[in-house]
């Protein structure tokens, strides 16, 4: 050892900054992505029910709302019903039923009945 002193490389302020540009940038990163997977869904999203929905004929519904409408004017001046009810009492039914299968009184004035098919 000749005795001089050795000198220590001190870190210049230089090579801090691109390791604080590159962490500023992966802060940013995952947001970035989050938000460019949002716009692009988004954008699909309108795309696919653009090119999917039906083609609606509007001048055949347009038409055909105005006949039902001119038939529905032309049956309340005629002093109808729209509902071409004749009376507004429903007809009586009657059906039989097994004790087993009901429900209260078998007197009751209004009687629910279902009907219903288990396969």
């Amino acid at each position: 050892m000749t005795g001089e002193p050795t000198a220590i490389a001190e870190p210049d302020a230089t090579d801090e900054q691109p390791d604080k540009a590159r962490s500023r940038l992966l802060q940013w990163a995952a947001p970035a992505w989050f938000l460019l997977g949002v716009i692009v869904g988004v954008v699909g999203l309108a795309a696919f029910v653009t090119l999917t929905k039906p083609k609606a004929d509007t001048v055949a519904m347009r038409e055909a709302a105005r006949e039902g409408t001119l038939d529905a004017i032309a049956t309340l001046q005629a002093g109808g019903s729209p509902d071409n009810r004749e009376s507004s009492v429903p007809p009586k039914t009657t059906f039989t039923t097994r004790d087993a299968n009901r429900l209260g009184s078998k007197t009751a004035k209004v009687t629910i009945v279902e009907f219903s098919d288990f396969q």
